[in-house]
């Protein structure tokens, strides 16, 4: 339970941090690998470039601070090899399914 807390209140300090800095990284470079045009666009009264590029960053720090913990207190052992697959973009993997099967 501790961990989800962590997540979230790293999510939401990086998430709010990035719609005042728009280019923050990770979230700006993920968002131009996704190879869609940005766009000014409000979604909740703010730009749609910038709000993709703060759920990326509020994920990405969150899961490193949630990681963090878990490595701190021996959940997870530091030689361990831990892979982090973010799939906010698997809409897109959709079709080629058939090759992670």
């Amino acid at each position: 339970m501790k961990g989800a807390i962590i997540f979230l209140t790293v999510f939401i300090v990086f998430s709010a941090v990035t719609l005042g800095y728009h280019d923050l990284p990770p979230g700006r470079q993920l968002y131009g690998l996704l190879g869609v045009s940005e766009t000014e666009t409000p979604v909740i009264k703010i730009p749609a470039t910038t709000l993709v590029s703060a759920v990326f960053n509020g994920v990405i720090y969150g899961v490193i601070a949630w990681l963090i913990d878990l490595i701190k207190k021996d959940r997870v052992s530091k030689d361990e090899i831990i892979l982090f697959v973010h799939t906010g973009g698997s809409p897109r993997l959709y079709p080629f399914r058939d090759r992670f099967k």
